[in-house]
């Protein structure tokens, strides 16, 4: 569905750290993951007149999850019965900079849950922290880092029930996994990029895969859904596990996977 994708609402300014990383305490991140070509992104796409920001993020081991939950836990006052029946499985800090400021965080976020035919859904809690303290914590944050360019693309997705939502694509091109890559950008050498689409309700899934978007870039197979790939492929693409191998053997397999079934694809 061909819907016009200008700019409905101005996503630059203030906004633009907080969609990145909301000041929210506890939350429920809804999101649709693509992968596609960065090649194609950009013969598609006029990246940079996009509102950009570059942000740097940096993992904790396992065994610190628990501890980073107890202190945003206690600076954002989420009580323990909200917590209770939630699980954590990474912890980060994270800058983000648009160029005028940086803004500083620390994060925890929780395993995707199935719904709607992929996974979806995760919990997250998030609070700022100083300056000092982000390089505080990023000193004891050994699991690895990632650095990349995040722009923000303003759109809507039509619903037969909830009319015409605003959403936001979240365009991210990766500079590094673990480490600066002696090679160049990751984006571009791998010709790799991903896609978020941040939903207001998870029941916009449906509608959104059925092309009913103004997000032309992912459609006419030109992206692939993560959320719908195998557990494996979701894995080796998982941003924390990058955060720690970097390129590596089980990331290429399944780029080289998604990438056939991307031209395939294309030629149907």
């Amino acid at each position: 569905m061909r819907m016009s994708s200008g700019s409905d609402r101005d996503f630059t300014g203030p906004d633009f750290t907080g969609l990145i990383s909301p000041n929210v305490a506890l939350d429920q991140e809804r999101e649709l993951q693509f992968v596609l070509r960065f090649s194609s992104l950009r013969s598609k796409l006029a990246i940079e007149q996009l509102p950009s920001a570059h942000i740097h993020q940096q993992y904790f081991a396992r065994e610190q999850i628990s501890s980073i939950v107890a202190t945003i836990s206690e600076r954002q006052k989420i009580s323990s019965q909200s917590l209770r029946e939630l699980e954590f499985t990474s912890a980060r800090t994270r800058a983000v900079s648009n160029g005028s400021s940086t803004s500083y965080f620390l994060q925890a976020k929780g395993p995707k849950e199935k719904e709607h035919g992929s996974h979806v859904i995760r919990p997250e809690i998030s609070t700022p922290v100083t300056r000092e303290e982000y390089f505080r914590f990023a000193s004891l944050a050994s699991c690895g880092e990632v650095k990349k360019t995040r722009s923000l693309l303003s759109g809507a997705i039509e619903h037969h029930r909830l009319g015409r939502v605003l959403v936001v694509g979240e365009i991210d091109i990766f500079h590094s996994f673990g480490e600066a890559s002696k090679l160049g950008p990751i984006s571009q050498r791998y010709d790799f990029a991903r896609v978020d689409i941040e939903l207001p309700e998870p029941k916009l899934a449906k509608a959104f895969r059925r092309g009913e978007h103004t997000f032309d870039f992912l459609a006419e197979g030109g992206a692939i859904e993560l959320g719908c790939c195998s557990k494996e492929i979701r894995k080796a693409f998982s941003t924390r596990r990058l955060a720690s191998t970097g390129i590596d053997n089980r990331f290429l397999q399944a780029w080289r996977d998604v990438q056939k079934q991307l031209t395939r694809r294309v030629a149907a």
